[in-house]
C-alpha cells in the first residue's frame, strides 16, 4: 500500500515500511536484479543488429558497408575519403561559378586534410620500414 508523506510532498509516493522490507536484505542493501540470461541477451543483440543493418555506400569513395555504424566510422576517420568528398564539392562549386571568396574555407579545409593525409602516409611508411628491418 502506498501513502503520502508531508504536505510539501503531496505528489510524491513513498513505499510503506512493509514494502521496503520486502525489497531489502537484513543489511539494508537493495536486492539486485539478476543479469539477463545469455540467450535473452543474444536474441536482443541479433534483433538490434538486424534493425540497424543496412547496406550503405560512401558518397566520397563509393565503398559499400554492411551497416550504418561502419559507414559513419569510415566517414569520420578516413582522411582520403574526406578529401575526395571535398574535392567533389569544390568541382561542383567551380561548375556552378561560385565566387572565390565563398570557396576559401573549403580550400583551407582541403589543404588541412591533404597535409594530414601526407603525414599519415609518411608515418605508415616509417612503420613499415621498421617492421621490415
Amino acid at each position: 500500500m502506498e501513502y503520502y508523506i508531508g504536505s510539501d510532498m503531496e505528489n510524491e509516493i513513498q513505499d510503506t515500511p512493509e514494502e521496503r522490507e520486502a525489497t531489502t536484505t537484513s543489511d539494508e542493501r537493495p536486492v539486485k536484479k539478476p543479469p539477463p540470461r545469455k540467450r535473452e541477451r543474444k536474441e536482443y543483440m541479433q534483433q538490434y543488429y538486424q534493425k540497424h543493418k543496412q547496406e550503405s555506400e560512401c558518397l566520397g569513395c563509393g565503398r559499400v558497408f554492411s551497416c550504418i555504424r561502419a559507414l559513419k566510422h569510415h566517414e569520420r576517420n578516413n582522411i582520403s575519403c574526406q578529401l575526395a568528398c571535398l574535392e567533389g564539392i569544390y568541382r561542383d562549386a567551380l561548375k556552378e561559378g561560385i565566387p572565390l571568396e565563398k570557396q576559401e574555407p573549403l580550400l583551407l579545409q582541403m589543404q588541412q586534410l591533404f597535409e594530414l593525409n601526407q603525414q599519415r602516409k609518411a608515418r605508415n611508411r616509417k612503420e613499415n620500414l621498421k617492421n621490415i628491418n
